[in-house]
C-alpha cells in the first residue's frame, strides 16, 4: 500500500543517551551502621536515609508574592525528576530486581527521599537569575497547586471541587479521613471549617464508634456546598493594614484575614475538651494567638487590627498576665 503518512517527530524529542550533568547530582547519604535492602519501592532505603533540609517553598507563599501581577506562566518538566542523574557512588544504593533481571537508576526515581529537595535546589540554580522577578506569559489566569490565580484574587479550581461535589457517603473511618484531607486543603477558603466538620472528626475518635449519623450527614453536605460556593479570595496587598476578625463558639473557633472587607483566608479550629470548659473570655483570646500565629508572616512588624465582640479584652495591654496565651 502507498506510504501517504508518516508519524511526526515530536518538537522536544526524548533524549537518547544519558542526560547531561547538572548543577547537583541526587546523592544518597545513609545513616551510620545502616544495612542497605535493595527492593523497589524504597521504603527500606527512605528509612534509612538522612533527610536532608533544604527548604521547600510554600503555596501560600507563592500566592502572596504574585499579588498585582499581570501575567502567569507555569512549566511542567516531563519525568521532571528523571532529568537529574544519581551520583555514580550511589546508584548501586537503588538496584531493584524485575522478571528480565535486575537493574539500576542512572537517574533520580520518583519516591526517593529527598528528591524532592534535590529538584528544588536543582530549580533554583537554573532559574536563579529570574527569581522574585516579573515574567512574560499569555494567559489571563493559572491554575496552580489546586487554585485559580490572577491578578487580585485567588479562588478554587472549580475542576478539583468537582471530585469532592461527588464524593460519595463515607462508609467508614478511612473514608471520612480521607474527605476531611481533599477537603481541608481548601479550608482557607470555607469560614468556621473547624466548627462545620466537627461531627466528621468526631468519627475519626479511636475510641468512637463509627455510626453515621443525621449530624454527620448534614456537615457532610454543608461542607461539600461551602467549598462548591466557595468566595474568592483577594491577594494581599502589604502597603495597606490588615484586619483580623474573631468568631468564637463553644465547639471552635474562627477568623477571618481581610484588607478593606476583602477576605484574603479564613481559619479555623475545633476546640479541646479543655479548653471547651472555660470562659468565653478564654476562648476568645485563645482564638487571637491562634489566629495572629496563623498570619504570624502578614503581621510581625506591621500594625493590625483585631476585631473582637469580647469587650473585657480591649484592654488587654493594661492587664495583669495570668495565663500562657496572654
Amino acid at each position: 500500500m502507498r506510504k501517504l503518512i508518516e508519524e511526526f517527530q515530536d518538537i522536544f524529542q526524548a533524549p537518547k543517551e544519558l542526560l547531561p550533568e547538572r548543577a547537583f547530582d541526587h546523592a544518597i547519604h545513609l545513616e551510620a551502621l545502616s544495612k542497605l535492602v535493595n527492593m523497589k519501592p524504597y521504603r527500606a532505603l527512605n528509612a534509612i536515609t538522612i533527610n536532608d533540609k533544604f527548604p521547600i517553598p510554600m503555596a501560600e507563599e507563592l500566592f502572596d508574592e504574585v499579588g498585582g501581577a499581570q501575567f502567569f506562566s507555569k512549566l511542567d518538566l516531563l519525568s521532571g525528576y528523571h532529568q537529574i542523574r544519581v551520583r555514580a557512588s550511589d546508584v548501586p544504593k537503588m538496584a531493584f530486581r524485575t522478571h528480565e533481571g535486575h537493574y539500576e537508576f542512572l537517574v533520580m526515581p520518583f519516591g526517593l527521599t529527598n528528591a524532592p529537595s534535590t529538584f528544588q535546589a536543582t530549580m533554583n540554580e537554573v532559574f536563579k537569575s529570574s527569581l522574585r522577578i516579573q515574567m512574560c506569559v499569555w494567559t489571563r489566569n493559572s491554575r496552580l497547586f489546586g487554585d485559580v490565580v490572577t491578578r487580585e484574587r485567588l479562588a478554587v479550581d472549580p475542576q478539583k471541587i468537582e471530585a469532592i461535589r461527588i464524593w460519595p457517603q463515607p462508609t467508614g473511618v478511612k473514608g471520612v479521613r480521607s474527605f476531611l484531607g481533599i477537603s481541608g486543603y481548601y479550608r482557607k477558603f470555607i469560614k468556621g471549617f473547624a466548627t462545620i466538620a466537627a461531627p466528621l472528626s468526631d468519627l475519626l475518635r479511636k475510641e468512637a464508634f463509627f455510626t453515621w449519623t443525621d449530624t454527620a450527614q448534614v456537615a457532610f453536605d454543608k461542607l461539600k456546598q461551602c467549598l462548591w460556593t466557595s468566595p474568592v479570595l483577594g491577594l494581599p496587598d502589604f502597603t495597606k493594614n490588615f484586619v483580623v476578625e474573631i468568631d468564637t463558639s463553644r465547639v471552635g473557633i474562627g477568623a477571618v484575614l481581610h484588607q478593606g472587607g476583602k477576605p484574603l483566608a479564613f481559619y479555623s479550629k475545633k476546640l479541646s475538651p479543655r479548653i471547651q470548659a472555660t470562659s468565653m473570655y478564654h476562648r476568645e483570646m485563645f482564638a487571637i494567638t491562634q489566629s495572629v500565629g496563623k498570619w504570624r508572616q502578614y503581621l510581625l512588624g506591621r500594625k493590625f487590627v483585631i476585631i473582637t465582640d469580647q469587650r473585657s479584652l480591649r484592654k488587654l495591654n493594661q492587664q495583669t498576665i495570668q495565663t500562657p496565651e496572654q
